[in-house]
């Protein structure tokens, strides 16, 4: 589980919705997670958004939450969130993408208009254990750099690469294909992972 840090960068005008994405897939997280997840950003993402949910089966939370069926697409497990690079299923131009067992402690309306300003193709984390990208929290376009790495997913160009999670693969894949500088990383030291526990998940 992870837990987002205080960023407070909202320069820019706050009016336009911001399209914040998550993935729930399988059977390992119960449909509660995805609506902890809305209720913490009603809280503490300040700027007007909409909470698409990329899911296997109509699930039982908020009907202010969209959601999009993903069953007839081949990713499968944790590569269910390589969907997001997949052009014919990502709706949007550009969105946040942030992992069902995040707990949002602070204000985090300001990490948009940071990852814009960076004017990478996607911009995430940089792994706190191995010196790759994590992919819990990143901020997703639309583009040919994103594109590459379902493609290669999908044709199982690099499946060596498979072996070790979705991270592993997209950062991989990255520099396989020398697209690595088109990653972005939000600041280091603000999203850090913690022991999951009842008073702190709500």
């Amino acid at each position: 589980v992870h837990r987002l840090g205080r960023r407070e960068r909202a320069a820019a005008p706050l009016s336009e919705q911001v399209e914040i994405v998550c993935v729930n897939a399988g059977d390992k997280f119960p449909d509660v997670y995805v609506q902890r997840l809305y209720n913490m950003l009603g809280r503490r993402f300040s700027r007007p958004f909409r909470l698409t949910c990329f899911t296997d089966r109509r699930r039982d939370i908020s009907g202010e939450i969209l959601q999009v069926d993903i069953s007839m697409f081949s990713a499968k497990g944790v590569f269910n969130k390589l969907l997001l690079y997949n052009q014919e299923v990502f709706p949007y131009d550009e969105a946040l993408f942030m992992d069902i067992t995040l707990i949002i402690k602070e204000e985090i309306g300001g990490y948009v208009e940071y990852a814009k300003s960076l004017d990478k193709d996607v911009v995430a984390i940089r792994d706190w254990r191995r010196p790759i990208m994590n992919s819990c929290f990143q901020w997703v376009t639309k583009n040919d750099t994103i594109k590459a790495v379902w493609e290669a997913y999908d044709t199982a160009q690099f499946p060596d690469y498979q072996s070790k999670g979705d991270q592993w693969f997209t950062w991989n894949t990255l520099h396989a294909l020398g697209l690595q500088d088109h990653i972005g990383y939000f600041p280091e030291g603000e999203i850090i992972e913690v022991a999951l526990s009842g008073s702190g998940f709500d």
